[in-house]
């Protein structure tokens, strides 16, 4: 979530307003995978966030998938550069990696914000979402509902085959043609705004109108809780700098965990429903093949 904070311009007295990137995150593992094979990174202090999923198949060469994905997002968000920049970063870094080099591979996606600028790098099947709240009139009453500002697409070589990083990757030399090379968008966001990156295993079961309904109601105090913060809340921006325990005491970090959580709770209650309708069913569908009701999979909500 962006919130507005008042920084120094060059003259005193005329201040301007940048964002902040507030940030929140849940995880479930699969029931049956222990810790999991998906991670996630977000950082208030880098203004970054990311997620990755270890393809399962990596298990035959040997290799931990959540070990190879946690890998990956460690390679691109160890410095703050632009989200492009850390996904190709990543993919080349991998390459001289020890455990990287045994095998496996993962689908990765970053997002930074450079003042109000939110640029994405998507590589696979995960997907980030931004929501603009705006009023809408239901009725007599007027309340915040959320329409979406920009959303990513997976990249996929075939029916539930993404596009993925590995150490064999030769992502230079197909650059040029367009395949296996991460998307890059950007989006000109404000203060409000809701951004909410996630793995397959939540957009595989949930629709984007479920995404808006669960969100909704959770907007007033979202909002609420990060105007307290933007008035009254935080360590110095000298202490914010020198730890990271500032993010611990954000006074909007538990609604945010809150909301992500909600999440990833509606994407597991739908995964366990044998006759749910789910985006997953609807592209085998598409693709001529069968599959009834919800995935069950990691599920990773930043």
């Amino acid at each position: 979530m962006l919130r507005s904070a008042t920084t120094r311009a060059l003259r005193p007295r005329t201040p301007r307003r940048t964002l902040k990137l507030l940030v929140g995150a849940h995880l479930v593992p699969h029931p049956d995978k222990k810790d999991g094979e998906d991670a996630f990174y977000a950082s208030s202090r880098q203004q970054t966030l990311g997620v990755a999923d270890g393809v399962g198949g990596s298990k035959r060469e040997g290799v931990d998938p959540g070990a190879f994905s946690r890998r990956l997002l460690a390679h691109a968000v160890t410095e703050r550069r632009p989200a492009d920049e850390a996904v190709a970063k990543a993919r080349e870094a991998v390459k001289d990696d020890a455990l990287c080099k045994k095998g496996g591979s993962s689908t990765l996606l970053v997002a930074t914000l450079d003042d109000a600028t939110l640029s994405v790098s998507n590589l696979g099947d995960s997907a980030l979402i931004v929501l603009r709240p705006t009023p809408r009139k239901r009725g007599d009453v007027v309340q915040l509902w959320p329409r979406i500002l920009l959303r990513t697409h997976d990249q996929t070589h075939y029916f539930n085959c993404p596009y993925q990083a590995s150490a064999s990757d030769e992502a230079p030399a197909d650059a040029d043609l367009g395949a296996c090379g991460a998307d890059t968008i950007a989006a000109h966001v404000r203060s409000g705004d809701l951004v909410i990156a996630a793995t397959d295993g939540y957009w595989d079961n949930v629709f984007d109108s479920t995404t808006l309904a669960t969100v909704a109601p959770k907007l007033p105090a979202l909002w609420a809780s990060a105007a307290y913060q933007n008035a009254f809340g935080g360590l110095s921006k000298r202490v914010q700098r020198m730890t990271d325990v500032a993010e611990a005491m954000d006074p909007a970090r538990e609604s945010l965990d809150a909301l992500a959580e909600c999440l990833a709770g509606v994407a597991v209650s739908i995964a366990g429903e044998d006759a749910a309708v789910t985006p997953f069913a609807a592209s085998a569908r598409d693709d001529g093949l069968s599959f009834e009701g919800g995935k069950e999979d990691d599920v990773a909500v930043v």
